[in-house]
């Protein structure tokens, strides 16, 4: 709809100037606006991404010059199990995992292993970064960006658990991204890459 409108601008605005002499040359000059415009729309997944990655630059900065003091209050706790291990798949689909039903027993140890597999959990970003660190801080209800001094670490080590991270992803610096920002406030952590 935006297209068109612009469009007819377009030809108005050319009519009047009088930019095109013959109508195949404007004819030719819409078809080009049209294809710039596809075109345009086309590259949207690789300029969103460029904006993502641009914005977890900016957060990773902003996270080196942060007070992380835990804003958390614990009043008490009493845990109903000796261990707590929570397991992030991500890039994995619950249709490809036994515990969810699939045939194969895939990946084996969730299979078997005793806990709780939490059902309709949806993803709170559209890749990693934004929906792991979304996932593991209380963001703002308003504006959803994440607010740091209430993150999941920091709440088990403030209601007395001892927490220890072990990442599958790479380790550049305890601010490469903010999911590892967050990951390094355990008593122990470790990134296997």
């Amino acid at each position: 709809m935006l297209l068109a409108a612009g469009l007819a601008l377009f030809y108005l605005f050319a009519r009047r100037v009088r930019i095109f002499k013959s109508r195949k040359l404007f004819a030719l000059a819409l078809v080009v606006a049209a294809a710039a415009a596809f075109q345009a729309k086309a590259f949207h997944p690789f300029t969103h991404a460029a904006k993502l990655t641009h914005r977890v630059v900016v957060e990773r900065e902003n996270l080196k010059h942060m007070d992380w003091t835990p804003a958390w209050k614990v009043l008490s706790a009493r845990p109903a199990y000796k261990n707590y291990v929570l397991v992030v798949g991500e890039s994995e689909r619950r249709d490809y995992m036994n515990a969810y039903g699939y045939p194969a027993d895939d990946p084996p140890f969730m299979s078997r292993a005793p806990g709780i597999v939490y059902e309709g959990f949806t993803a709170e970003g559209d890749n990693t970064i934004p929906s792991l660190t979304r996932t593991l801080t209380l963001p703002d209800p308003k504006s959803l960006r994440p607010r740091y001094e209430y993150n999941l670490v920091d709440l088990a080590r403030e209601a007395g658990f001892s927490t220890a991270w072990f990442s599958n992803q790479g380790y550049v610096s305890p601010f490469d991204t903010p999911v590892t920002a967050v990951g390094a406030r355990s008593e122990r952590s470790r990134w296997l890459k």
